[in-house]
């Protein structure tokens, strides 16, 4: 899956049907390529989950060899009568052969590089190496702050008290 543009999807959907990816390809690498007679700035489109390529190589040879010829020619004449002969054979026969070049394939993952876990996790040493502190005495710190507010809040209490009964004593 990609996060591609759906115009795009949609553009490169109806060109593959056609077979010309090619030539789409090719529009959007050069950054020429127009739909609708607009033109399509580049889409940011991530490489695809999965993508398969076969490397090839053609060769060919005569068939039937002189080699299998006269077998060839039972087989066939027997199959089909006797009138067909070994250039009719060449012409309307074929043999496939498919082999793998390599055996082997080639698994790619990408991976983010620097994950927010990472983030606070350096910033946290970063912090700690700076200032000496790490989450203990981040919470030790809260904790006196807290204290101390409240101890403060509590004397400003008594000192008003003390002078408001000293206030009406009078």
């Amino acid at each position: 899956r990609t996060s591609c543009p759906k115009h795009i999807k949609q553009w490169y959907q109806r060109r593959v049907r056609g077979n010309c990816v090619e030539p789409l390809l090719e529009d959007l690498a050069l950054g020429t390529l127009k739909i609708n007679n607009v033109s399509v700035p580049d889409p940011d489109c991530p490489s695809p989950c999965v993508y398969t390529t076969y490397s090839y190589t053609i060769s060919q040879s005569e068939y039937p060899s002189q080699s299998v010829e006269e077998e060839i020619l039972r087989n066939v004449g027997s199959q089909r009568g006797s009138n067909w002969d070994i250039q009719k054979i060449r012409d309307n026969y074929l043999k496939v052969h498919i082999y793998f070049e390599e055996l082997s394939t080639l698994e790619m993952e990408r991976h983010p590089s620097y994950l927010i876990s990472n983030l606070i996790g350096d910033v946290g040493g970063q912090l700690g190496l700076l200032l000496g502190m790490n989450i203990c005495s981040l919470v030790q710190f809260t904790d006196y702050i807290i204290r101390f507010s409240f101890y403060q809040g509590v004397m400003r209490l008594i000192r008003y008290y003390r002078v408001k009964n000293k206030n009406d004593n009078k």
